[in-house]
């Protein structure tokens, strides 16, 4: 074929010819927009041939050698468009898209070239730099929402299990299309055999299996089996390597929050291989490290759990006056849950001693007594990072010196929030945060009383408190239910604490 282009060729065939090579190797439909000013000129550049053209939005590149063996791949061998953003492709699809042109971006004597908008929006591709931003797209998103017709869907996304996801997972549901959350569901096998006679014992999961001499434990499934007559679940969590857990208490008649948060439950868990036991038997393994605490182990052992809380690889389990912050491991091999080699030290409430007490401000203001009440206000998880924040509130008798603000013969009742603060990344002994030696003194007078007997201000009774972070204002906050005087009436004390 004779070269196009000579020495006798004039500009306007060169125009004209560099026009149809554009549109002979372009991979897409292109726009061509500029300015003069006070006028506004667009043209379409229709890629004659697209399928001749491998997809780059802003580099075409020609496909110029035959396809020899596997140096070429097609549309679906590279996932169509979902593919590396670096490759050039658009990197998510939609529809009931939408476009307009932003005349006021667009600069006098500038040509701008953009991809068909009916089907792309802007990018960056192998261009490394964002494109002129000169078309803009409505989505109307309707079309993936469910109508209003219930207030507990209405605006949630439908059939998600079916739609793309640009991140490099895919959860257990969206492959099998069974739902694992929760330890029992209406989907949970209670059968004990299998086979259309019902004769082949069922092994589904690590308890089930048969022993190495093919015998089946009967009374150990049953026994296994989830039984909560009575009960309702009053906490689910799970753990960083899919295990569940599931704290039951009893239900009352008539409903009482106050007997639920204070009461004792039954927990279960569920692991990865869907093996269902009790707390006790579950992590035994973790339990044993307290077989020398009586008291601690035997609530342990009895199932008598107040509440249960999960941070990653942390359980934290409330009994009655202890709570215990155990890091945990997960042995794959035989699905069982372990202690890590490394761990926090329990807190103890109750009936304590005051040396949490001891610092530089109180110390100002009178003497500390001995011991003292500490009521547990729960934990604050800091996802950044990785840290729990635990709530103390301590009541004690303070006693006036010669030094100090309360005179010398007087007594007062001392209400002061303590928080601690442990490192999951890190662990060991828990560190305290407030108040420390440098807090102010004056911050300790509001926390002052007098003794229940003096006036309608003191305080002869408290309940555990309840623990928060404001995170616009920076503060955390602990508040509590108190009995005043001899009246006995109940007001709500609330404390700001900034660190």
């Amino acid at each position: 074929m004779a070269d196009p282009v000579d020495t006798f060729t004039t500009q306007e065939q060169i125009d004209a010819y560099l026009s149809i090579l554009s549109e002979k190797y372009l991979g897409n439909n292109a726009w061509v927009v500029s300015s003069t000013g006070s006028t506004v000129v667009t043209a379409a550049v229709p890629a004659i041939t697209p399928y001749g053209n491998l997809s780059n939005r802003y580099f075409p590149t020609v496909a110029g050698l035959p396809s020899l063996g596997n140096n070429l791949k097609t549309y679906g061998e590279l996932g169509g468009y979902f593919i590396p953003s670096n490759l050039g492709a658009s990197i998510y699809l939609t529809k009931n898209i939408t476009y307009s042109l932003n005349t006021s971006q667009i600069q006098t004597n500038q040509t701008y070239v953009y991809t068909d908008p009916t089907r792309f929006n802007k990018g960056r591709g192998l261009t490394l730099t964002d494109q002129s931003n000169i078309v803009s797209h409505i989505i109307d998103t309707d079309w993936m929402k469910s109508v209003n017709t219930s207030d507990v869907f209405d605006g949630n996304l439908i059939n998600t299990d079916t739609y793309q996801k640009f991140i490099p997972y895919q959860s257990s549901y969206e492959t099998t299309k069974t739902d694992s959350n929760g330890i029992i569901n209406a989907r949970y096998d209670f059968e004990f055999w299998t086979g259309d006679k019902k004769q082949t014992w069922a092994q589904t999961n690590s308890a089930t299996k048969l022993t190495i001499d093919k015998y089946f434990n009967l009374d150990t499934k049953i026994n296994d089996l989830l039984l909560t007559p009575g009960k309702e679940l009053y906490s689910w969590q799970t753990d960083i390597f899919g295990n569940q857990y599931g704290l039951y208490k009893d239900i009352y008649q008539p409903r009482s929050l106050y007997r639920s948060l204070t009461s004792t439950g039954l927990l279960w868990v569920k692991t990865i291989d869907s093996t269902i036991n009790t707390g006790p038997s579950a992590l035994h393994l973790v339990y044993d490290n307290y077989i020398n605490d009586y008291t601690v182990y035997s609530q342990l052992t009895g199932n008598n759990i107040i509440n249960f809380e999960v941070f990653f690889d942390t359980l934290v389990i409330q009994l009655s006056s202890t709570v215990l912050y155990e890091k945990i491991t997960f042995n794959y091999l035989d699905y069982s849950i372990e202690k890590s080699l490394q761990n926090f030290l329990p807190l103890t409430y109750g009936n304590t001693d005051s040396n949490a007490l001891n610092v530089k401000g109180i110390s100002a203001i009178g003497t500390v007594g001995n011991t003292a009440v500490t009521f547990f206000g729960g934990n604050w998880y800091n996802a950044v990072n990785k840290t729990i924040t635990i709530c103390t509130v301590l009541s004690a008798i303070l006693s006036g010196t010669a030094s100090s603000i309360i005179d010398t013969g007087g007594l007062s009742g001392l209400i002061v929030p303590v928080l601690y603060e442990i490192d999951l990344n890190s662990p060991q002994e828990r560190v305290r945060i407030y108040p420390t030696n440098n807090t102010d003194v004056g911050n300790f007078l509001e926390y002052v009383y007098p003794l229940s007997g003096d006036s309608g201000n003191g305080v002869s009774y408290m309940e555990s408190p309840v623990f928060c972070y404001n995170e616009d204002t920076k503060l955390f906050l602990t508040s509590f239910i108190a009995f005043s005087g001899t009246a006995q009436q109940a007001k709500i004390i609330t404390y700001k604490i900034a660190l």
